[in-house]
């Protein structure tokens, strides 16, 4: 039965479960391109309950691409025969996992969220050093008040009181703007309003006057229809 990997899953491959992959051995575990595998030897396997086990983390199942995990084991035999001294005999297998992964989509999200994470600090950053910046401006400011009125430094007073005067004026001016704009939209509404209540009355009118035309239409037709049933055509005598 295949079962998937997902993301942040490991993998416990049971090496005792292949008999023919013996005590020393190079394993390559791969998906579709055997460029991008994941190679153990045997100094990974750990023993379990008599079994021997490789453990293969997501942090290196996340490289590899989607497709199931096949291996290739490259089992190493000593023999003097052999120039290495090694008898090499390579075969592969097919696990009954599938690996659900991108390697792209994966760097990709990673790196979107260690840039979150980069603009969240500099906005905190930010956000401390104005809040710094506002308490220092407070302190120079109050400062500045204290020595004005110790030292009684008049040129410093006027330009205090003209910037003052300046703030009062541009609240003055944004409040009337304010008051404008309500005026404006308070006259749109009752100007809508008004027209609103035109249109009603000349429906109204329209309706009575639609009801007075039906009724007389009717009248008149049930007027034709009687007369005509009181007719009486008169041929004469022959």
């Amino acid at each position: 039965m295949i079962q998937r990997i997902a993301k942040n899953t490991d993998i416990k491959f049971c090496v005792s479960d292949d008999v023919k992959i013996q005590d020393k051995f190079i394993i390559r575990f791969y998906t579709v391109d055997k460029t991008k595998a994941i190679i153990r030897t045997a100094d990974n396997v750990i023993v379990e309950n008599g079994k021997r086990y490789i453990k293969l983390t997501w942090t290196a199942l996340k490289y590899l691409d989607n497709g199931i995990l096949n291996y290739e084991v490259n089992n190493l035999d000593s023999d003097a025969d052999y120039d290495d001294g090694v008898y090499n005999s390579t075969f592969t297998r097919t696990t009954y996992y599938y690996i659900y992964t991108d390697s792209n989509v994966i760097d990709a999200v990673e790196e979107i969220e260690q840039k979150v994470d980069q603009i969240i600090i500099d906005l905190t950053n930010e956000k401390n050093d104005r809040e710094n910046g506002d308490s220092e401006l407070a302190l120079k400011i109050n400062d500045l008040i204290d020595r004005i009125n110790e030292d009684g430094d008049s040129e410093l007073a006027l330009i205090i009181n003209r910037l003052n005067e300046e703030i009062a004026r541009a609240k003055a001016s944004e409040k009337t703007n304010s008051d404008n704009i309500d005026n404006e939209a308070n006259n749109r509404e009752s100007a809508d309003n008004a027209i609103t209540a035109l249109l009603n009355i000349e429906t109204s009118e329209r309706k009575k006057a639609y009801s007075t035309l039906t009724a007389t239409t009717t009248n008149l037709d049930t007027r034709v229809k009687t007369l005509e049933n009181q007719t009486v055509w008169d041929c004469g005598t022959y």
